[in-house]
């Protein structure tokens, strides 16, 4: 017990020195340090996946990379050539390979890369044979991107965080999250009243597990009986009651819908599915499942891998 007090102290001893050189003493260049090393991290605390939230007017699809060959002369001009890269063990581009090397060029080609960062790319010697594109050499090179990638306006690395699309009123309808420019984790959707809409999984740009849809009405539990507000007023509904009782405590709509809805849940509430999805790997997997406003079953499709085994309408119930 003893050593290990002592172990503990010379740790204390050696952190309490490395926060008092590193970071002077302060408390905020240890948390963006912190935040810095932890960025692209979607389970460390603090990590921009769990604390940075952009709006989505701000953030913006880049296509995914490719290879743009121009003949820069006016007349007459070359065509046909389709090049595209190999890369190292990092991402990087090491070397353009053509696929097709074209014909009819002249020596005023020029090449580019397209889409996401391409003006990090800079080709060098063309090298022109009988008209076709015999090579192209690469001096400076970045990361290449096979796949549409999400930025904030303004940066050049891939946003991770969530993006936030907001009603003119300041409620949140639709909330992603990315990680590295790929929706990755739980989209969650909203009516422009607060009500829950949707919720969907994705990994890595990919949807992968439930997607799930409401009716855009509260159900309140069999046995809720109207409650007085702080007016004296009955309200006929839970929703209606914890709504008026988040208003009375928070400005913020988002914090009124976020209090709403988890008291709601918590106090026996339920919203009627509409829809119930299972995917894997962008390909539907597992139960399709639609419901009608009163919970009666409309369809159930059992899908595997993309191709739909089973297929079966229901006539309503109730």
């Amino acid at each position: 017990m003893k050593r290990l007090f002592v172990i503990i102290s010379l740790l204390s001893i050696i952190f309490g020195l490395n926060f008092l050189i590193n970071f002077e003493g302060d408390v905020n260049k240890l948390v963006l340090w912190w935040r810095n090393i932890t960025t692209d991290s979607p389970t460390l605390p603090l990590s921009a996946y769990k604390t940075r939230f952009e709006l989505s007017e701000n953030l913006v699809t880049k296509a995914r990379n490719e290879i743009l060959i121009n003949d820069g002369r006016l007349f007459w001009k070359g065509y046909g050539a389709k090049a595209t890269v190999i890369l190292d063990d990092t991402g990087k581009v090491d070397e353009v390979l053509l696929l097709d090397k074209g014909s009819g060029y002249s020596d005023e080609v020029k090449v580019a890369a397209i889409g996401a960062n391409g003006e990090k790319f800079e080709f060098g010697n063309i090298e022109i044979v009988d008209g076709a594109i015999k090579s192209i050499d690469i001096i400076e090179s970045s990361n290449w991107t096979t796949e549409p990638l999400v930025f904030k306006i303004g940066e050049n690395k891939p946003y991770t965080g969530k993006g936030l699309l907001k009603y003119y009123s300041g409620i949140t309808t639709i909330e992603t999250p990315y990680l590295k420019g790929r929706v990755h984790g739980r989209v969650k959707g909203y009516t422009t009243k607060g009500l829950p809409e949707f919720e969907k999984d994705y990994e890595n740009g990919k949807k992968q597990g439930t997607h799930i849809y409401w009716h855009p009405i509260p159900l309140d539990p069999s046995d809720y009986e109207p409650k007085i507000n702080s007016k004296g007023d009955k309200s006929p509904t839970l929703w209606l009651h914890l709504k008026d009782k988040a208003s009375e405590e928070f400005n913020d709509p988002d914090k009124i819908k976020n209090y709403v809805i988890s008291n709601f849940r918590q106090e026996g509430g339920s919203f009627q599915v509409k829809l119930l999805e299972h995917w894997e790997q962008d390909l539907k997997n597992g139960l399709f499942e639609a419901f009608d406003e009163k919970g009666n079953k409309k369809y159930k499709d059992d899908f595997k891998l993309g191709k739909r085994i089973k297929h079966q309408i229901f006539d309503k119930q109730k």
